[in-house]
């Protein structure tokens, strides 16, 4: 699936705490890929678990793929468990998630990232928490690539879960 050229407004959506508002990868072999592309999304006030949430694939083996290209986010007020992207495990089998030449603006929400294999390249991310316990990019593997990664607010900023994470090219 991808989504090109476009604006998308998530105000005031309401979804099932378990999914996301976009949803994808789960109940079907895996190798699935969604790619958004000069996209702009905002949204203040919706009520959801995540943006998005990479489930595992039915088969359990091959990852899925997400990919977020010259985009920009900006998202106000999530709720109390939102976040904006989860994936249910990390491990071996953990979804690609891929952000290049991105910007994320998030303030007020729960959780960034969780779990998944994580490659950011030439973007910038904005993470403010006001609910006290957020979780910036936490249970996931990491590679962080000419980047810059604001994270304030709550109690976690970067915790990975595995020793391979990277930061490089002048990334904070």
């Amino acid at each position: 699936v991808t989504i090109k050229n476009g604006t998308v407004d998530i105000s005031g959506a309401n979804f099932d705490e378990r999914n996301g508002i976009f949803n994808f990868g789960g109940n079907v072999a895996g190798g699935n890929t969604m790619t958004i592309e000069d996209v702009k999304f905002y949204g203040d006030g919706f009520n959801s678990y995540s943006v998005f949430w990479i489930a595992k694939s039915a088969d359990g083996q091959a990852p899925n793929t997400l990919n977020l290209v010259d985009s920009k986010f900006e998202l106000k007020n999530l709720a109390e468990i939102g976040g904006f992207i989860k994936h249910p495990s990390a491990g071996e089998n953990c979804s690609a998630i891929n952000i290049t030449n991105t910007e994320i603006d998030i303030e007020n929400g729960a959780r960034l990232f969780l779990y998944g294999a994580y490659n950011i390249k030439d973007s910038e991310i904005s993470f403010v928490d006001t609910t006290g316990e957020a979780n910036g990019l936490r249970q996931g593997q990491f590679t962080i690539d000419n980047s810059k990664i604001t994270i304030s607010g709550g109690d976690k900023g970067i915790s990975p879960r595995y020793a391979n994470t990277v930061i490089k090219n002048g990334s904070v």
